[in-house]
């Protein structure tokens, strides 16, 4: 049995080389192989295609935070905090009970 740091580093390269398209049928086996005979190495290729999904979620929600940042439009940040907005059909009335106009 291979030393677990190369039988991780070997994972490593061929399960990128998987999600690159770049693998070849021989290392296919090889991978298939590793991964059928050694736990080590079924748990170094669950490991890696967990960081792999994880890196590319982190770019999709990166792409998609760019896209927005460069597709709205430039607003005015207000230093005081949000402003609030009222919106009533009704007029508002002043302590004495009258309408006041706002």
């Amino acid at each position: 049995m291979a030393h677990p740091d190369i039988t991780g580093a070997r994972i490593a390269l061929l399960l990128s080389k998987q999600f690159d398209g770049t693998l070849s049928d021989a290392e296919r086996r090889d991978l298939s192989d590793l991964i059928r005979d050694s736990t080590d190495a079924r748990r170094h290729y669950v490991e890696g295609l967990g960081m792999i999904v994880q890196l590319r979620e982190y770019a999709r929600h990166k792409s998609a935070i760019r896209v927005l940042h460069t597709e709205l439009p430039a607003t005015p940040v207000s230093t005081h905090g949000p402003r609030r907005v009222r919106v009533s059909r009704r007029p508002r009335k002043g302590k004495d009970g009258e309408r006041r106009q706002d």
